[in-house]
């Protein structure tokens, strides 16, 4: 762990994913069409969020890490732009062929001996949504982990985390260096880069590290997304008198149960 009395070093974990709001089914093929850039994850900003509050509270340094294609270099200049002091980009474009627990063993064998106070991340990616990635990157690097996190205090010695639990809010103490999934910034304003702030992220340091190719076989395959066929059946009467149309919807919704 760093010299705490000099503030805390601490690590945000972030993800380039699809725009949410850019993906639209063909109606002739019903597969997904993605439009529109990438953008950061929703709960990664939260993250950051809460990782610049700690920092303008108590002092420290923010990292920024994505691992991802070039265009994840956006995302660190977002969290940059924010307020984050510099940034890690761990260049690789085989993200497909990673489950979570090869991209999280990158991550680990990245993080390890930076001597980092904290790390956060988003409690899930809105792409995948296997919220798998902390927990196992707290793992391989035997730290503690909290989820569901909404806001954290610190008293010098250990973090006061506030997290949401089965319907009420839950206060746990955990000792640092820790790993915490932020769940959401309703304990705080979620923050976004300025144009001044963007201006001078690119004049804040920025690590690239290319990865090599995954070498493995593939632990998982991707099929075309495909919404499913929706099958809609009618029954129409035409040319038929009204009360003979009705007895025979009446006697149809009794064969189904529908009306007694």
């Amino acid at each position: 762990m760093s010299d705490v009395a000099n503030g805390l070093r601490i690590c945000v974990l972030v993800k380039q994913i699809p725009d949410p709001n850019g993906i639209t089914i063909d109606p002739d093929t019903h597969r997904a069409v993605l439009s529109g850039a990438p953008v950061v994850n929703t709960f990664d900003t939260y993250a950051v969020a809460q990782a610049l509050d700690l920092k303008e509270r108590h002092g420290g340094e923010v990292t920024i890490v994505s691992a991802g294609s070039a265009s994840a270099r956006e995302v660190i200049l977002r969290g940059l732009g924010t307020g984050a002091d510099r940034g890690q980009h761990l260049l690789l474009d085989d993200a497909d062929r990673r489950d979570s627990l090869a991209m999280a063993t990158l991550l680990a064998d990245h993080l390890r001996g930076q001597d980092f106070d904290l790390i956060l991340a988003g409690q899930t990616s809105e792409d995948l949504e296997t919220a798998q990635v902390g927990p196992q990157v707290a793992e391989l690097l035997d730290l503690p982990h909290v989820s569901l996190v909404t806001g954290v205090d610190y008293d010098g010695e250990s973090l006061h985390v506030h997290r949401d639990s089965e319907g009420r809010k839950q206060v746990v103490s955990v000792p640092l260096p820790a790993l915490l999934l932020v769940l959401s910034g309703r304990d705080g304003e979620q923050r976004h880069p300025t144009l001044r702030g963007m201006m001078q992220a690119k004049r804040k340091p920025l690590d690239v590290t290319t990865v090599p190719p995954f070498t493995g076989p593939p632990s998982m395959t991707w099929s075309e997304p495909e919404a499913p066929v929706r099958v809609r059946a009618a029954t129409i009467l035409r040319d038929i008198d009204p009360h003979d149309a009705a007895a025979q919807l009446a006697a149809w919704l009794r064969e189904k149960r529908l009306i007694s």
